[in-house]
């Protein structure tokens, strides 16, 4: 793909897709149908993470990574590519999504997060991206603090429809159901630092 695509671009391919699945697919029991954050706004909070990581230079060696979960057509592993300079990431359970993600030439593999038992390695990125994917609130609980629990100290976490916030982490960006966090790089037995909170009106 020669000329980049615009965010304007990748909303209107977003909404397209949004528009045949609830035209041509019926509700999963387990999972949600995707329905992506709105990208502008998923821009906002990658750049809250981005700048963080340049102004602690705190990233793991070479280039900042960003893992995101549920990555459906890849319009925002495209995004972290091509505007931010990331190293992209992303893992998805629908063989069409990964198709046309991999026509945007992103990474990402068939994977099914609701396997607790088979992971993908969170500690291995600077940024994990979760948009709430499973319906059952008890198990999406669960699995969102397995994915805390598993990130690295110092990474950044973005969250979108968030089934568990993080409260003792420093944040960074706060809306409804939504926010960017740094998990803390202390031990657990060390004290606390204070948190800060930037709100973007």
């Amino acid at each position: 793909m020669d000329k980049q695509l615009t965010l304007e671009e990748l909303h209107k391919m977003e909404m397209a897709q949004l528009l045949k699945e609830r035209e041509t697919t019926e509700p999963d029991p387990v999972i949600w149908r995707w329905s992506p954050l709105e990208i502008a706004e998923f821009d906002i909070m990658l750049s809250v993470a981005y700048d963080y990581f340049h102004e602690t230079d705190s990233h793991s060696p070479g280039p900042i990574s960003l893992a995101e979960a549920g990555s459906g057509i890849g319009t925002k592993l495209y995004l972290a590519k091509h505007k931010y300079r990331l190293t992209e990431y992303g893992y998805e359970i629908n063989p069409d999504y990964i198709a046309k993600a991999k026509a945007l030439d992103v990474q990402c593999e068939l994977r099914d997060l609701g396997d607790l038992d088979n992971q993908p390695i969170w500690s291995a990125f600077d940024i994990v991206y979760i948009a709430r994917p499973f319906k059952n609130d008890i198990f999406e609980a669960k699995w969102e603090r397995s994915v805390h629990d598993a990130m690295r100290p110092g990474s950044v976490l973005i969250a979108a429809f968030a089934g568990v916030k993080p409260y003792s982490w420093e944040c960074f960006y706060r809306r409804p159901f939504r926010g960017v966090w740094a998990k803390p790089k202390y031990e657990l037995d060390s004290p606390e630092p204070k948190r800060s909170l930037v709100s973007v009106s």
